[in-house]
């Protein structure tokens, strides 16, 4: 949203401005995102999750015990290749993903303007 016009005494058009306010809750997490997926749900609107991927760490690890009190023979037992953690769920209607689309887009061309003044 930006400046709306409206009639003046003239008969001319006049712009207003208009302040839109961002508030940050106390709570607000800052996330680590290395990927996403999405999908249309059944009301057809957009649901977007975004996620953290590393490696698996064990479930856990044994170790043998030599009768001198040292470890050997290490034993780890693993859950996956690969844990993706699922840090946020999103579901907006068209008109938002548009609106992300349009901002994913300038931010881009912003990273590729940055890139191209290094070089």
């Amino acid at each position: 949203m930006g400046e709306k016009e409206k009639q003046g005494k003239a008969g001319k058009a006049e712009s207003r401005r208009m302040t839109i306010k961002y508030v940050f809750p106390d709570n607000l997490p800052d996330l680590h995102v290395t990927g996403a997926w999405a999908g249309i749900t059944p009301r057809e609107e957009v649901s977007l999750h975004f996620y953290s991927e590393r490696r698996p760490l064990p479930k856990s690890v044994s170790y043998r015990m030599s009768p001198e009190g040292e470890s050997t023979d290490e034993k780890s037992e693993f859950g996956g290749d690969i844990i993706r953690l699922m840090q946020a769920s999103l579901v907006m209607n068209k008109e938002a993903v548009v609106q992300l689309h349009e901002v994913l887009e300038s931010v881009l061309e912003a990273l590729e303007e940055e890139k191209e003044e290094e070089e």
